[in-house]
């Protein structure tokens, strides 16, 4: 029997005095208070346990979540570098020898020897192999990380940036400046962008097994040799035949522009690859065109050649 039932019952049965009845009523409040506060207490706890619970399971769901993004993404990145790396792997390698050869023969051309450049001999049509075989391998690049993720590998925009830098000392104004003999509308010293695609593409075969690549040059030498249409190799060896730096000062000028694009990138890829890399003289380089206008440039030129390089996408 509680407080208040004995109380009540006293007070009824045997008449208390009025500190009597005060005393039991404040111990009648005072009881039923700490009833209340135990109660409520009670109830506060279990609330609280009830909200704990609740924040512990979200946040345990949210950390579950999200050690599962980071897995499927780190599993995702590892997979994306996997594919990636196996299918540009050795054309980045073959890039950086076409790139030496071409920048090899460029040089060498204009500071050793400067040997005809007729196409029914060796020379002329190996000179066209080099300068088209790193963009044949670059395109091929270009293929591949197009269905590869290049987003997991910084690197891969670098291959992308050559060929794109490669392709326009070729092609437009960027190492060309302001020169007053030089002609848009024909294709005499400059190629189009399509031109110089259509004769990359000529180097590009694709096997039994469905899978491209680039020829050898005793394969192209017999397919230059036999007919062909491919109408950007045609363009490019009316430009070749019978080139002399003297006489087409200006495709000289893009093609130093060219092979610098190619060494620079050998002096940086191929670092830790022991390829042999020395600068090149642009300014000797450019010399060697005699070109009144260029030769009176040639600070300018020289910055513009420089400059050609890695050019944004």
């Amino acid at each position: 029997m509680d407080v208040y039932t004995v109380a009540t019952s006293l007070i009824s049965s045997l008449g208390v005095s009025l500190a009597g009845a005060w005393w039991l009523s404040k111990a009648l409040v005072s009881h039923r208070l700490q009833k209340a506060l135990e109660s409520y207490k009670s109830e506060l706890q279990l609330q609280h346990d009830r909200e704990k619970l609740e924040i512990e399971g979200q946040i345990q769901e949210r950390v579950e979540c999200l050690l599962g993004d980071r897995a499927a993404e780190r599993e995702y990145m590892l997979e994306a570098k996997k594919r990636l790396y196996y299918l540009i792997g050795p054309l980045k390698f073959q890039l950086l020898i076409a790139c030496s050869d071409a920048a090899r023969r460029i040089e060498s051309h204009g500071l050793v020897a400067e040997y005809k450049l007729s196409l029914d001999g060796y020379y002329g049509i190996s000179t066209i192999y080099r300068i088209l075989r790193p963009l044949a391998v670059s395109e091929l690049i270009e293929q591949q990380i197009a269905y590869a993720d290049f987003s997991v590998d910084d690197s891969s925009i670098s291959l992308l940036r050559f060929k794109h830098s490669a392709t326009r000392t070729l092609n437009d104004d960027n190492v060309i400046g302001c020169h007053p003999n030089v002609n848009w509308n024909q294709q005499t010293e400059h190629l189009f962008f399509d031109t110089i695609s259509e004769a990359a593409h000529a180097l590009i075969t694709v096997d039994n097994n469905g899978s491209k690549r680039v020829i050898e040059y005793y394969e192209f030498k017999k397919h230059f040799i036999s007919d062909h249409n491919n109408n950007g190799l045609n363009v490019l060896a009316k430009i070749i035949e019978k080139f002399t730096i003297k006489s087409k000062p200006l495709f000289w000028l893009r093609l130093v522009a060219f092979g610098y694009n190619c060494r620079e990138y050998v002096g940086t890829e191929g670092v830790n690859l022991d390829f042999d890399y020395k600068r090149y003289d642009i300014r000797a380089l450019l010399e060697r065109s005699g070109d009144p206008y260029i030769i009176n440039n040639l600070n300018n030129y020289e910055t513009l050649v420089k400059n050609s390089r890695l050019q944004k996408l």
